[in-house]
């Protein structure tokens, strides 16, 4: 949790980052795993668990 912390609260980006391979599909795929992460802790948070 903390690294997500430095990134999306401190708006750091942890050392080396320019060097790791990027694709399009890593980026669809990464986001999508954050989005039904996200979704299933609110629906959880709501009471509503899938």
């Amino acid at each position: 949790m903390s690294d997500l912390e430095i990134m999306f609260v401190q708006k750091k980006l942890p050392s080396g980052w320019e060097l790791w391979r990027k694709t399009r599909v890593d980026w669809v795929k990464n986001t999508t795993a954050l989005l039904i992460s996200a979704g299933r802790e609110y629906l959880k948070l709501q009471g509503q668990v899938p």
